[in-house]
């Protein structure tokens, strides 16, 4: 069975070969995504997201088979995923994007988070409500990064989360505070300590695939990079 740097190759090659072409999703965002639904209040069927990821048998690959195949893939990866957030040791490692000067771009992986937090939105208005400080500190947190984002700004509204006056400050450290969040909310919804936050290991991306300047920001503002996140 495949697994780490395979795995993601694996994924990664499918997607390259993917039918939807350019509008196929990253394998960054992917990876956000499939962290994301590790989330949700109860455990989604996959027949329910795959097909949002451009997996399953009913995407037209020109091979029939390879749907089916990445559909697995996509399992495995959140198996491997889960793995990591159930060992509590804060080595949670997403697979991040950087631009052509080695800069991690945390925000694509954190608009698949986003894609997969609005599946549920009543569940992660109850955390950003909840009495314990960990779970309401890290949604809030991952909340306000995600509304530094043009596309999710009008869509959390509603959440009613206040911003801020240090956001920048957040957002320069978001590469570790992301996973480091995610972690404490997969852990305190199954009743788990959190050992890692008294000593908490540098988050490292597993992966690196560069962005050039002139391309479209990740971000989803529609301007290229090097006037938007990379700016």
């Amino acid at each position: 069975m495949l697994a780490g740097e395979e795995l993601l190759d694996a994924i990664e090659d499918l997607y390259a070969r993917h039918p939807g072409g350019d509008d196929a999703p990253s394998l960054s965002y992917v990876d956000g995504a499939l962290a994301g639904l590790l989330l949700a209040p109860e455990p989604l069927p996959p027949e329910e997201w795959l097909f949002r990821l451009g997996a399953g048998p009913e995407i037209p690959f020109s091979d029939p088979a390879d749907g089916d195949r990445l559909a697995g893939l996509l399992q495995a990866r959140q198996a491997e995923m889960e793995a990591q957030l159930l060992e509590g040791e804060g080595d949670f490692a997403p697979v991040y994007q950087a631009d052509e000067e080695g800069r991690t771009v945390w925000q694509l992986w954190l608009l698949g988070l986003g894609g997969a937090l609005m599946l549920f939105p009543h569940h992660w208005a109850a955390m950003i409500g909840s009495d314990d400080e960990d779970v309401r500190d890290a949604a809030g947190g991952l909340v306000r990064l995600l509304g530094t984002l043009p596309g999710f700004r009008g869509a959390l509204a509603d959440l009613e989360v206040e911003q801020l006056d240090d956001i920048e400050e957040m957002a320069g450290h978001a590469e570790d505070l992301v996973p480091l969040f995610v972690e404490i909310l997969y852990r305190r919804q199954r009743g788990l300590d959190l050992p890692f936050l008294s000593d908490p290991a540098p988050q490292v991306p597993v992966r690196s695939v560069k962005i050039g300047r002139n391309e479209p920001c990740p971000c989803g503002s529609g301007k290229k990079y090097k006037k938007c996140c990379g700016g």
